[in-house]
């Protein structure tokens, strides 16, 4: 684990790899944290160099006071200025649910930028409303609320993963772990629709690749709005289902995971 200052306060991360390889930032979504990307840390993947922050509130990061902190786009920034302190220039970036929506706001702010890959992350344009792309199971609402009990951090766990026992151990343990502070500012942004771009308009504009993950058994995100998208830069132009998983394709099937990442990250580099 490695700390970082940053202006509103002092962030967590993990790296692999070596910093003269391409960066790929890994970004988690809402209650968990960078130990959702153990699997990629702790094995690396050749050619690439990793980063996985942690958001404010999150994983060991310091969690500030600050309301104005917690938007989609505050969040994003951060991890820009992440990015400027460590001086990486040249970045892929995946993104899982949260991780993915702010992945979206900082490719409009940041040039190095020069793929996106997201899952569990739903383009949605403005005015803001989640009923067309969510399901509409209460159990959506449980990474919004403040105090969360065991049973609903199994619950939302359960919700999350197929099959691997281990996998929703470790997604409760995060939700639980995650401060509650971040869930009660940032749901505040995200009802009042503040700090947030139009994400559908957003990534429809984008002229670097993008590749959209899914898993075969996703039900929190519904998938036919997706294919409705028109990416310019689609990487094999079309969804790729993510076998064996539900809403966290790099912990449920890491090898199918890293695979693909590898091959995107090809695509990516091999554009004129």
């Amino acid at each position: 684990m490695k700390f970082i200052d940053l202006s509103g306060y002092r962030m967590s991360y993990r790296t692999a790899g070596s910093p003269q390889d391409t960066a790929l930032l890994l970004l988690h979504g809402n209650s968990t944290s960078s130990e959702l990307f153990n699997k990629q840390v702790s094995e690396g993947i050749k050619g690439l160099y990793l980063l996985a922050p942690d958001f404010p509130g999150h994983g060991s990061s310091e969690t500030p006071q600050d309301q104005e902190l917690y938007s989609l786009q505050s969040l994003a920034l951060a991890i820009k200025e992440f990015l400027q302190v460590l001086s990486i220039d040249k970045l892929i970036v995946y993104g899982v649910s949260l991780g993915g929506h702010v992945a979206m706001e900082l490719a409009a702010i940041c040039p190095d930028m020069i793929g996106m890959m997201i899952s569990g992350s739903p383009p949605m344009p403005l005015p803001l409303d989640m009923a067309p792309y969510f399901t509409d199971d209460p159990i959506i609402s449980l990474p919004f609320q403040p105090d969360i009990s065991k049973e609903q951090a199994k619950a939302w766990a359960d919700a999350c993963i197929y099959q691997d026992t281990k996998a929703k151990i470790l997604i409760a343990e995060m939700m639980l772990n995650t401060n509650p502070l971040f869930r009660t500012l940032f749901s505040a942004h995200i009802m009042a629709a503040h700090g947030t771009s139009d994400q559908r308009k957003l990534i429809e504009n984008l002229h670097i690749p993008v590749s959209i993950l899914h898993g075969k058994h996703e039900w929190l995100v519904k998938k036919e709005p997706l294919t409705r998208l028109k990416i310019n830069n689609y990487f094999y132009g079309k969804i790729i289902d993510v076998p064996n998983s539900v809403h966290v394709p790099a912990l449920e099937n890491s090898a199918f995971f890293n695979k693909t990442i590898k091959a995107f990250s090809k695509f990516c580099l091999d554009q004129p």
